[in-house]
């Protein structure tokens, strides 16, 4: 007679029985090192995470998803942003360069030059 499979309704680990099982990382070490620099997480780990670690992971997916779903937007927001700063700087700069010549003018005005 073969068991009914149940839906798991642990709180720990989704699969104990599989957490130390990988062997992925075993012949080259650094890679697992390098993996986790470059992503961000240890793909050995899912099997030891709780519903609760996977459901943040998957949070995680779903925030990346759509920041590169509106990258486009974003990137154009962000040259807007950079342009409106140069042209403010510029705007400030042509202010000053304004300032300065006036500045002479009443300087030479209040020393009786012409």
């Amino acid at each position: 007679m073969m068991s009914a499979i149940v839906k798991y309704t642990g709180g720990g680990a989704i699969a104990p029985a599989l957490v130390g099982k990988v062997k992925a990382f075993d012949s080259a070490p650094e890679m697992l090192t390098s993996f986790q620099g470059y992503y961000g997480f240890d793909p050995s780990a899912f099997a030891g995470m709780s519903e609760e670690e996977l459901g943040a992971f998957v949070d995680s997916v779903e925030e990346i998803k759509f920041l590169i779903a509106n990258l486009d937007k974003l990137e154009q927001h962000v040259n807007d942003y950079i342009d409106g700063v140069v042209k403010y700087n510029e705007f400030v700069a042509r202010c000053v360069k304004a300032g300065a010549k006036g500045m002479e003018k009443i300087d030479r005005k209040d020393s009786g030059e012409k």
